[in-house]
């Protein structure tokens, strides 16, 4: 082998090597949190919710939580089945979701007056573009417990 070949070889193969190596980079880096709530609003059964902390305007930033771990299964099998690209009227609060990957996402989270769905609008990159809207039918299964809850965060 001539000593031009080589080097050509050796440079295809540097190439071959830096680039199996980004993607592997790619391919196993951590999500980030809002990899990780796109994935649970378009049905992933590996991402569940943990807990909501939502932000009540007004003095002192009250913040109400849910923790009930049945009202937070039911949560996450209503985001599983949300509709994209829905909105709708309501109240906007922001609002943490601390998902079991130990992520936590930062949204608005808009409630409709009769807590028959909420609207989550997913963050984005920077805001620099409109964030994904997604609706998330509550009813007709909303336990009396998390309904009372998300019917006094609308009231006050």
């Amino acid at each position: 082998m001539s000593a031009k070949l080589v080097r050509r070889f050796f440079g295809v193969f540097v190439i071959i090597a830096v680039l199996a190596a980004f993607s592997v980079f790619i391919l196993t880096r951590p999500k980030s949190p809002a990899t990780a709530l796109d994935e649970l609003l378009h049905g992933s059964k590996n991402v569940m919710i943990t807990e909501i902390e939502i932000s009540l305007a007004g003095p002192g930033s009250q913040r109400v939580s849910i923790t009930n771990q049945t009202d937070l299964a039911f949560l996450t099998v209503a985001f599983r089945n949300a509709t994209t690209n829905q909105f709708g009227l309501g109240k906007g609060y922001d609002t943490t979701i601390y998902l079991n990957n130990r992520y936590r996402a930062n949204i608005l989270m808009i409630i409709r007056d009769d807590v028959e769905y909420l609207v989550v609008a997913e963050p984005t990159f920077m805001g620099f573009s409109d964030p994904a809207m997604f609706r998330v039918s509550l009813s007709p299964s909303l336990s009396l417990g998390l309904s009372n809850t998300l019917h006094s965060i609308v009231v006050k």
